[in-house]
């Protein structure tokens, strides 16, 4: 907690502008890229040098326990020169100046600056060694930025094939809301647990939510959580064959942290999946655990995605966003 709250107040010394262009939002163009890619924009001679190396160790480095190796961003790289037109409607867009006439690095963040949802993050720095000292210390707030961005990409997305009964059942058995788009279903439910599922002949994207009293802290203690998400999925999620079902994979084991989601102190936990009693089949899931004070209860919300030999990050990101657009 002492490091994020470091890490925010870094930025609110170095930001020199904060924009968002709210009152065009309504002109701006749909923002275009494909999903988590990111635009570099900078000399080919610094992405291609050891400044370039140090851009991709933070945004092209591994997300976190997946199956397989597979980047955060996938990166574009141009220079200033070709930083025009279509390139200015991208999603995420990165832009590193060094200028040895600077007496001190400068960060300019803007949100929907040309298209929306759009994250615009220039950096201006005097040297290499003071862009690689930023990248190191801070790169994860700038990629939590870029992801924020992608997430609500999808939400906007979903908005337009949601399957509206689905968010109606869970305001009127839960008290919230989610967006689901089209293709999922309710495949269980009874009164504190739900699981809303998509199958199509290649993959499988599943999203369980639980409720349980809010009693003792403890809930908050990764184990806890764990020990609760396989004895819920052990009840309500079979495999295919008799006996199977599914459990966490303790060879890696899951790595837990506590995030702001949609304002509230939660855990998010991320893990592989696999089948206990049952074989060839898993994948990665993300789990979000989190108060809701007002009736004194905890929710968890909990993705998980088979897709057997393809990469897995867009389907997780998917079911993420489904769970980001919690209300």
């Amino acid at each position: 907690m002492k490091n994020s709250i470091i890490k925010i107040l870094f930025l609110f010394i170095i930001i020199i502008n904060i924009s968002c262009n709210n009152n065009n939002n309504n002109i701006l163009p749909a923002s275009t890229g494909k999903t988590a890619e990111l635009l570099i924009v900078c000399e080919k001679n610094i992405y291609e040098g050891i400044i370039g190396e140090e851009i991709k160790a933070v945004f092209a480095k591994d997300v976190e326990i997946l199956p397989q190796s597979e980047p955060m961003f996938n990166l574009v790289n141009i220079p200033f020169s070709d930083f025009k037109n279509m390139f200015k409607t991208y999603r995420n867009i990165f832009m590193v100046d060094i200028n040895p006439e600077l007496s001190q690095p400068t960060l300019d963040l803007k949100h929907d600056l040309w298209a929306q949802p759009q994250t615009v993050i220039q950096i201006s720095v005097p040297s290499d060694t003071s862009l690689t000292r930023l990248l190191k210390k801070h790169g994860n707030v700038f990629t939590s930025l870029y992801l924020k961005t992608e997430r609500q990409r999808l939400i906007n997305a979903f908005k337009g094939i949601e399957d509206t009964k689905i968010r109606q059942k869970l305001k009127n058995d839960f008290g919230f809301e989610m967006i689901f788009p089209e293709g999922y279903y309710i495949a269980v439910q009874n009164k504190d647990f739900i699981w809303i599922r998509k199958e199509t002949e290649a993959t499988s994207q599943s999203i369980i939510i639980y409720t349980q009293p809010f009693t003792d802290t403890m809930v908050f203690n990764s184990n806890y959580i764990i020990n609760l998400r396989d004895s819920i999925t052990k009840k309500y999620i079979p495999g295919h064959t008799e006996g199977s079902y599914m459990t966490t994979e303790k060879k890696i084991l899951p790595v837990s942290k506590s995030i702001n989601f949609k304002g509230r102190y939660a855990i998010e936990t991320r893990g592989l999946w696999k089948l206990a009693n049952g074989c060839c089949m898993g994948g990665p899931f993300v789990n979000y655990t989190f108060a809701d004070d007002s009736n004194k209860k905890i929710i968890t919300i909990d993705g998980s995605v088979y897709a057997p030999s393809t990469n897995k990050r867009d389907f997780l990101l998917q079911v993420e966003s489904i769970a980001y657009s919690f209300e």
